[in-house]
């Protein structure tokens, strides 16, 4: 079967606000998409992933949302849940039948699908490695006692099995994402997800008046760098979260401080900010760094935001960073794509050759300015700070850039994947 106008596609899952973000995009393609969250998307500590932080229209929206009572984690896989007994598993099924045509999922769609007998039509992963089956956090949990590792190695099956008997999945991470689709048997294509809708208008007047506040601040300085990625690098919490893993988990993210303090020592007449979110299990170990190099007063703390508040911000910044992974074939995530979008100067481990990049995805990667060490923080910004043109020439090729490769013309991809016979692909 066909998509067309008047087919329903279902959206599962909205880690990051992804499935917030596909749903707009296929919406404004003429299909008629909803969102179904999980329970708990959007809550505890993924409060600021919740539809209403990544708009300034929801009434817009609400009508195409949708909320299951399942939520996405381990728990839910396992049988005999109260959310997931046998009853409920058959009203949700009946549920999904009777009011979609196809379905688009992550995070746990594919193993609960498996267990519903279901088919994804879509399904990409948002954790490197995939989520409930290969990402670094599950493979340590699962290894913390014999029972977990009972269960876990149970959802792994699942969610093996439910991504192998998905009509199409989507991957843009070359790493231990690519690595854990090859040891399923499963095959790809090449595609990343489209992060962040960027075709709204902002509604400045309903701002908070602290990020009012934090953008005026910004604009009196010269120079100004936003980051917004989880703090990760302090040995002793890798250690702990990662085990003997800790340097593919690690975000490296103390190279932008020192790089940072030493584009201050070498620019000491710039006027210049740091703005950076308290985002990550680091924090505490970052603002010591941060006082230990002397930089406090170059330095904005914010708390974690909104996505519709970090877009602004982002605007207002001169730089924007990401993350600094080092292993091969890792590609940027959800903060990375919120940079592009926005058309600014990109700081961010690119761990791959530009030739790697084209032969695997097929068009050329962004004007990425590449990571691999602190030194090569403070050379991209004392580099950037002393040309302007240079930055504005980048915020051109990166909007244009964003426009070809993801946004809606990406969004477009996805829809047509749903309007071709599986012998086309």
């Amino acid at each position: 079967m066909n998509c067309d106008k008047k087919s329903r596609i279902a959206i599962i899952g909205n880690m990051n606000n992804a499935g917030f973000v596909i749903m707009r995009y296929l919406r404004d393609l003429g299909a008629d998409a909803y969102l179904l969250t999980f329970s708990t998307d959007g809550s505890d500590n993924l409060s600021h992933f919740a539809p209403e932080s990544d708009t300034w229209d929801i009434d817009r929206w609400t009508p195409f949302i949708r909320h299951l009572k399942v939520p996405n984690n381990s728990g839910a896989l396992i049988g005999g849940l109260p959310y997931f007994g046998s009853r409920s598993s058959g009203v949700l099924k009946k549920d999904l039948l009777l009011n979609y045509d196809f379905f688009i999922g992550s995070g746990s769609a594919p193993a609960l699908f498996e267990k519903m007998n279901l088919k994804l039509d879509i399904f990409w992963p948002y954790g490197a490695g995939i989520e409930f089956y290969g990402d670094l956090e599950f493979k340590v949990k699962s290894k913390s006692s014999l029972l977990r590792r009972l269960v876990y190695s149970y959802i792994r099956r699942l969610q093996s099995n439910g991504i192998s008997n998905t009509r199409y999945c989507l991957n843009a991470e070359m790493s231990i994402t690519k690595d854990s689709f090859e040891e399923i048997g499963k095959s790809f294509l090449r595609l990343p997800v489209p992060a962040i809708y960027n075709r709204e208008e902002v509604r400045q007047a309903i701002l908070r008046p602290k990020i009012s506040d934090v953008i005026e601040q910004i604009e009196s300085y010269d120079f100004s760098i936003f980051n917004c990625s989880r703090l990760l690098w302090d040995k002793n919490t890798l250690m702990s979260e990662a085990g003997e893993n800790w340097r593919s988990f690690s975000k490296n993210s103390d190279w932008l401080f020192i790089g940072f303090a030493q584009f201050i020592r070498e620019n000491p007449l710039a006027r210049s900010v740091l703005v950076c979110v308290e985002y990550g299990p680091d924090i505490h170990a970052t603002k010591q760094l941060v006082s230990d190099l002397g930089i406090e007063q170059h330095v904005i703390w914010l708390p974690i935001l909104q996505r519709k508040e970090i877009i602004l911000l982002l605007k207002a910044c001169d730089i924007g960073v990401g993350e600094f992974y080092t292993d091969p074939g890792v590609i940027w995530g959800g903060t990375g794509w919120e940079v592009l979008s926005c058309g600014k100067p990109f700081l961010q481990g690119f761990n791959f050759s530009k030739e790697s990049f084209e032969s695997e995805f097929g068009y050329p990667p962004p004007p990425i300015l590449d990571v691999k060490s602190s030194r090569d923080v403070a050379h991209h910004l004392s580099s950037l700070f002393s040309n302007v043109d240079r930055r504005n020439a980048i915020h051109k090729e990166m909007s244009d850039w964003f426009k070809r490769y993801n946004g809606i013309g990406l969004a477009k991809q996805w829809l047509s994947l749903l309007q071709k016979n599986d012998e086309e692909i």
